[in-house]
């Protein structure tokens, strides 16, 4: 039998029998038929660090279940599912962790891609603006040629008219 079997079969014999102290090695040994003095002594020890059972005056082996332990066993069920029950406590508590770095990254990510493209279109914009302005600044030369070429075209034919005009008289 492994140590989690052990510490549950213990710990719910001692809720069955509230009131009286128990030996941990002698209980393993009748009950279960386990004669490990290693394996007794740690779980005595983790059942007393974590408050479910209080030692007697003159042994941390013996000892008596506290309210503490009776919620474990009303609650959970065994140990095993108390531990099932705290690693799934500390995955969320991992995951929230994460969470808090992973998102405020996230939207720094989004935030930075959102303005390498908006500077994209504003430097895309200056460019078609630019382009625009040039081919705006091409057709008023253009247009300033073609008023001066029919400015020139006009005095010719004023010219024309005149010498016409001249000749006739």
């Amino acid at each position: 039998m492994d140590r989690e079997k052990a510490l549950d079969q213990f710990l719910k014999h001692m809720c069955y029998n509230p009131g009286s102290f128990w030996t941990c090695s002698g209980f393993l040994e009748e009950y279960l038929s386990i004669d490990d003095y290693n394996l007794s002594s740690s779980i005595a020890n983790e059942l007393i660090d974590r408050g479910w059972s209080k030692p007697s005056n003159y042994s941390n082996n013996t000892m008596m279940v506290t309210y503490e332990g009776q919620q474990v066993i009303e609650n959970h069920g065994s140990y095993s599912s108390f531990l099932r029950s705290e690693k799934k406590m500390q995955n969320k508590k991992t995951i929230a962790a994460t969470a808090k770095t992973v998102i405020p990254m996230g939207i720094a990510i989004v935030s930075i891609i959102v303005n390498i493209y908006f500077g994209w279109l504003n430097y895309s914009d200056d460019k078609k603006i630019d382009t625009l302005e040039t081919q705006i600044g091409n057709l008023t030369h253009n247009n300033d040629s073609l008023i001066l070429q029919n400015d020139k075209y006009r005095n010719h034919l004023q010219r024309e008219e005149a010498e016409d005009t001249s000749l006739r008289n």
